[in-house]
């Protein structure tokens, strides 16, 4: 997708599992979609609390909300929370709900979240969480909540831990949103110190780089669209206009 093809009218919703998860699955585009006057909304199923090698659960949840909201400072993003506890998948249904309610109340036209083949089961529930609560939004019988509100478009974000039949087919241009980026990884911890056994931030920086190189872009953001028999079922509108493999708009 190129700056003349971005669309920011409709806002941008990103899900992740935990802290972290959508600022590395879409930071980029978030801080791109924002420097264009869309507006950005990130959501935090969790906080990851029980993530680090040393600190408490408590101690590092409260560190990871305060880096959250950081981090959305800096991509021009506002930072929502769920408070489901770290791997605890257990809690689709709630949060479904709860996520279906500010679906309605963001009205986004693009929502981002994990894709279903991971190796991790907060983010095999973050998917179907999100897949609930797009069912549940555009259901105009359940009024209680807002108006109903069918999104346009439904991307997977590319993490290391979702990579099972994971194959990108939307990509945007997000060289001009790069530094921005890797600033709003650094505000935290795990993206400026690796953790131990993984460097995320140079894993993502490289991949960015390399899916830049395949739309003849600095630095690019890969995605898997939600297939049209996916869209169709959740009563989703056509797919908005991203830039697929072929370079024709999608």
């Amino acid at each position: 997708m190129t700056n003349d093809e971005l669309d920011t009218r409709d806002p941008l919703l990103i899900v992740g599992a935990h802290a972290f998860d959508a600022e590395v699955m879409g930071g980029a585009a978030a801080a791109q979609w924002s420097a264009h006057g869309g507006l950005v909304v990130i959501a935090h199923i969790s906080l990851g609390e029980r993530g680090h090698h040393s600190k408490s659960a408590q101690e590092y949840g409260q560190q990871k909300r305060e880096e959250a909201l950081r981090a959305a400072e800096i991509l021009g993003a506002e930072a929502r929370f769920f408070d489901q506890p770290d791997t605890d998948p257990d809690g689709v249904d709630r949060v479904g709900q709860e996520l279906a309610t500010v679906v309605r109340q963001v009205r986004p036209g693009t929502v981002v979240t994990h894709w279903r083949g991971s190796w991790h089961p907060d983010h095999v529930a973050a998917y179907q969480a999100t897949v609930q609560a797009l069912l549940l939004s555009g259901l105009k019988a359940t009024t209680e909540t807002g108006t109903a509100h069918e999104p346009r478009t439904l991307l997977f974000g590319e993490n290391w831990e979702d990579g099972e039949d994971f194959r990108p087919d939307t990509y945007m241009d997000v060289t001009d949103a790069y530094a921005t980026w890797q600033d709003a990884l650094a505000a935290y911890e795990i993206g400026r110190v690796p953790a131990p056994g993984f460097p995320y931030r140079d894993y993502y920086s490289a991949l960015a780089r390399m899916r830049g190189c395949v739309i003849g872009a600095g630095y690019a953001e890969a995605f898997q669209a939600a297939p049209v028999e996916m869209m169709a079922g959740l009563g989703l509108g056509l797919q908005g206009r991203w830039r697929g493999s072929s370079g024709e708009g999608s």
